[in-house]
C-alpha cells in the first residue's frame, strides 16, 4: 500500500518508488515584509513597544471606508518601485483621498538608504520630494523633506523637516526640526530609547513649536522650559522576553505609555505559530498538519489628565480587543471589539505574480447604533517573504484526550451490556446502591 509501481524502465525490471511522506505546510505570513521600509526616516520612538504590530492588527482591513492599494516594483530595474494608497467614505465618496510615492533606492535590499518623491490629493495638496541616509556600521543616520508646491497651508506635511539620528542595537536618540524656509524654525520632534534583555524604553518630546517660544520658556528659567517640554513628552515601557525574540518562536509584548500627561495606554501583544491537523480537502494528500498564525491585542487608554491642568485638552478613554487569525497562506479573518465599536473582516490573497488582496468588513458604530462598511483591494509584487514554525508541537484537538487499554467493562458497555448480576447478588446493598451513609441518620 505505500508503494507505487513506476513506469517500465526498457530494461523489462519495474523499478519501486516509496510514495512522499506526509508533510506539515508552512504557509508565508499574509503581510509582506514592507511596512517597516520607511523606519529611518521617522522617530524610532514611532516604531518601539510593537506599535507597527498593533495598528496593522487593529487597523487593516478592519477599516469602514473603501480603500485601494499598490506597491509595485518593475523587475526591469528594481532600484524602483512605486506606492499608491486611495481611500473613499462609503457614505461620501467625494471625500476621496489619494497618495502616490515613487521611490529610488540605490540597494533594491537596504531600506534604509532612499529617494523618493510623494505627491498627495488633499486640502491644499501636497507634494514633497525626501532623501534618507543611514550607515549602519557607525549607527549615525540623517533624512530630509522639501515640499515642492508653495501653499498658503501650513500644517505639519507642508512644511520642510530636516532629521538626525543615532540607533545602535541597544540605543536610539535624534531629533527632527523644521527649518525657517517659511515661517519661523520649530522643534518637532526629540527622542531617545534602548533596549536591555527583555525591556525597552523610551521618551519622546514632540513640542511642535517655534524655537522663539522655547527660548521664552529658556527666559523663564530653567523650571519653566522644563515644565514646558514635560506637557509635550510621552513614556513608554515594554517587556519583550528574550527567547520570544526569535522569528517563528513567538512574540510577546506587555506594553505601558504615558502620552504627554493626558493618556496612559496599556498594550498587549501575542503573536503565535500554532500547528493543527488538515482539514481541507482542496490540499494534498500528504499534508497532514498546517501552521497557522494567530494574533491577539489588547489596549486599554486611560484619561490621566491633571484638572489643574488647563493646558492639556481632555483625553478620551477607551479599550478595545482585536483577534486575527491566518488559516492558510490566502485567508485571514480578523476581528475587534472596544468601547466605540465592533467588526469583523476577512481578506483573501492569491500568491500570483503580482499578488492581490481582497478584504471585506464590516462595522457596528455604538455611537450612532449604525452599520458601517468597508472593502480594500490590493495588487504588490515585491517585498521579502516571511515564514515561522512553532516553537514546538503541543497537543491539540483530539490528541488532548488521553487514552489506555480497554477493560472487560469498558468492551461490554461499548458494545450496550450491562453488568451482569448473580442470584446470590440480588440484594446486595452495594450493588443496589442503597448503602446508607452516616449523614442520612441525622436530622
Amino acid at each position: 500500500m505505500g508503494l507505487s509501481m513506476s513506469r517500465n524502465d526498457g530494461s523489462g525490471s519495474a523499478s519501486l518508488k516509496s510514495a512522499p511522506p506526509p508533510v506539515v505546510l508552512v504557509p508565508p505570513l499574509f503581510e509582506r515584509d514592507l511596512r517597516m521600509r520607511n523606519r529611518m526616516a521617522h522617530s524610532s520612538y514611532d516604531y518601539m513597544f510593537a506599535k507597527p504590530a498593533m495598528r496593522f492588527l487593529f487597523d487593516d482591513y478592519v477599516n469602514a471606508l473603501g480603500r485601494t492599494w499598490l506597491n509595485f516594483r518593475p523587475t526591469e530595474d528594481p532600484r524602483v518601485s512605486v506606492a499608491a494608497v486611495f481611500d473613499t467614505p462609503l457614505e461620501d465618496p467625494k471625500q476621496a483621498t489619494g497618495l502616490i510615492n515613487l521611490r529610488f533606492q540605490p540597494n533594491p535590499d537596504d531600506y534604509s538608504n532612499f529617494f523618493d518623491i510623494k505627491a498627495a490629493a488633499k486640502s491644499g495638496g501636497i507634494a514633497r520630494a525626501r532623501a534618507c541616509y543611514f550607515d549602519p556600521t557607525r549607527g549615525l543616520g540623517a533624512w530630509g523633506s522639501l515640499p515642492l508646491l508653495a501653499s498658503s497651508v501650513t500644517g505639519p506635511e507642508h512644511r520642510a523637516h530636516l532629521g538626525v539620528r543615532y540607533s545602535s542595537p541597544i540605543w536610539t536618540a535624534g531629533a527632527v526640526v523644521s527649518p525657517a524656509l517659511k515661517g519661523e524654525a520649530s522643534l518637532e520632534h526629540l527622542w531617545v530609547g534602548g533596549q536591555q534583555g527583555s525591556f525597552s524604553f523610551g521618551a519622546q518630546c514632540s513640542p511642535n513649536q517655534p524655537f522663539s517660544k522655547l527660548q521664552g520658556g529658556i527666559g523663564g528659567g530653567a523650571q519653566s522650559l522644563l515644565d514646558a517640554l514635560a506637557e509635550h513628552t510621552s513614556y513608554a515601557l515594554a517587556y519583550t522576553p528574550v527567547s520570544a525574540q526569535a522569528p517563528g518562536r513567538g512574540t510577546f509584548t506587555a506594553a505601558v505609555e504615558v502620552q504627554e500627561q493626558r493618556q496612559m495606554v496599556v498594550s498587549f501583544l501575542y503573536h503565535m505559530a500554532v500547528q493543527r491537523n488538515v482539514r481541507n480537502p482542496f490540499e494534498s494528500r500528504d499534508a497532514a498538519a498546517i501552521v497557522n498564525y494567530v494574533d491577539v491585542g489588547l489596549q486599554v487608554a486611560t484619561d490621566v489628565a491633571s484638572a489643574g491642568n488647563g493646558n492639556a485638552p481632555p483625553a478620551s478613554s477607551a479599550a478595545s480587543l482585536a483577534v486575527a487569525w491566518q488559516a492558510n497562506k490566502g485567508l485571514l479573518v480578523k476581528a475587534k471589539v472596544g468601547t466605540d465599536s465592533i467588526g469583523a473582516a476577512v481578506a483573501f490573497k492569491s500568491w500570483w505574480h503580482p499578488s492581490w488582496v481582497a478584504a471585506a468588513s464590516a462595522n457596528w458604530l455604538f455611537a450612532t447604533n449604525s452599520p458601517k462598511f468597508g472593502i480594500t483591494l490590493g495588487v504588490e509584487n515585491h517585498g521579502n517573504i516571511r515564514y515561522e514554525r512553532p516553537k514546538e508541537v503541543v497537543l491539540r484537538g483530539a490528541a488532548v484526550v488521553q487514552r489506555h487499554i480497554a477493560l472487560p467493562a469498558d468492551i461490554r458497555n461499548r458494545e450496550g451490556e450491562g453488568l451482569l448480576v448473580t442470584p446470590d447478588q440480588f440484594d446486595d446493598k452495594n450493588i443496589l446502591g442503597q448503602v446508607p451513609r452516616a449523614a442520612d441518620q441525622c436530622l
